[in-house]
């Protein structure tokens, strides 16, 4: 099945709803830079495999918006008869609604894939001309994509504390004496990389990052419930967790955040979906953000930046990547993306995006077989 089927069926879905277009970001429920292959909903349907993007999908018209790393790939991979490129430098995908939409349309998007940032944009794009932005549960997208595979189940396993650095008990004590200082029922966290850091724990549901698809809530009192499918969770994992985490199906999530309607909750505005915000809990006067982490010295959201250990293990990952890459005669990029180079010793599952480039910027770029080159020393290269 090409774009242009897909495309189509997306439009008859849309109708079926009484919606007369959809927002497709390249996102997931916790907003992760590379997506599993079910989240990879902008691929999917336009053909274009950049790990940022935003396509808005109307009945008689279709944009996709890329930024200027991705303007090239774009133009390769996607069929520009059905969707337009646009640099998203030029115009973004609200100021394009907003020259764009009709009186009276109605604009779906999925609340899971958008933060309530990202929304405020939209909706005064959409109103600003007399149309609607309307949640679509559940996305119309996921209706149509028939061999849409299934949520990635990679056994969750602990982080030993000689990688980690801190333990649970003390992240968890550090948080929670925060918390208590402004009088803070609750965090929610919803970024895989913050629940990672908390809970010491890796996984292998997310490309290029040893992360597990899972939600968590910390509450004040110092304890923890992760939120994840069982199938992730054995003996090891609950003996490393102790009495301070409980662990609930991931499907209980949005219940549990409905039981914090007259709690005072803490998240981050910029990297929560709209969904969870939705609930309707009583939100912190002070939301959770990297600046105010950095100055409460509670690092929820994931920062290894002053971790040493951390540092000291980077330092000779990227030693020993280089040193094999030498050793193995790799030549080309696309032979470095296919060899096995990373073999980190903390987890295997732990292997960071090859990528090299005459210039800097194109190290963002996924290695493809239609631009391979030989790799020279003077080219950029990131790991």
């Amino acid at each position: 099945m090409g774009a242009a089927e897909r495309v189509k069926l997306l439009r008859q879905e849309l109708k079926d709803r009484n919606c007369d277009g959809f927002i497709v970001p390249h996102a997931d429920q916790h907003q992760t830079e590379y997506p599993a292959a079910n989240a990879e909903r902008l691929a999917w349907l336009t053909g274009f495999t950049g790990s940022a993007g935003n396509a808005v999908v109307l009945q008689d018209q279709a944009a996709i918006f890329v930024d200027g790393r991705y303007t090239s790939q774009a133009a390769q991979q996607v069929d520009q008869n059905l969707i337009a490129v646009k640099p998203s430098a030029e115009i973004t995908p609200s100021q394009w609604l907003e020259q764009t939409v009709q009186p009276g349309q109605r604009i779906g998007f999925d609340p899971w894939l958008h933060t309530t940032d990202e929304l405020e944009n939209y909706t005064a794009a959409c109103e600003s001309n007399g149309a609607k932005l309307v949640a679509c549960e559940p996305n119309p997208l996921d209706k149509v994509w028939q061999d849409q595979p299934a949520e990635p189940q990679g056994p969750i396993v602990p982080h030993d504390i000689k990688y980690a650095g801190k333990s649970l008990t003390e992240k968890i004590g550090e948080i929670a004496t925060a918390l208590e200082h402004k009088q803070i029922d609750a965090v929610i966290l919803t970024a895989l990389d913050s629940v990672a850091w908390l809970l010491n724990l890796r996984s292998s549901d997310v490309p290029h990052s040893p992360l597990a698809l899972v939600f968590a809530v910390l509450n004040s009192d110092r304890t923890v419930i992760l939120f994840a499918s069982s199938a992730k969770v054995n003996d090891q994992l609950r003996h490393h967790f102790g009495p301070q985490v409980a662990i609930k199906p991931k499907t209980e999530f949005v219940n549990h955040l409905q039981g914090l309607a007259n709690k005072k909750v803490q998240i981050d505005p910029s990297g929560t979906p709209a969904k969870v915000v939705q609930v309707g809990f009583r939100l912190a006067k002070e939301l959770l953000n990297r600046q105010l982490l950095r100055k409460d010295t509670t690092p929820t959201i994931y920062d290894s930046t002053n971790d040493s250990t951390v540092i000291c293990r980077c330092e000779k990952v990227t030693l020993k990547s280089l040193k094999a890459a030498v050793n193995m005669g790799i030549t080309t990029e696309v032979s470095l993306k296919y060899q096995r180079v990373y073999r980190i010793e903390v987890n295997p599952r732990e292997r960071c995006i090859d990528r090299c480039s005459q210039r800097g910027a194109d190290t963002a770029k996924r290695p493809q077989e239609y631009s391979d080159f030989v790799i020279s020393f003077s080219y950029f290269i990131i790991i």
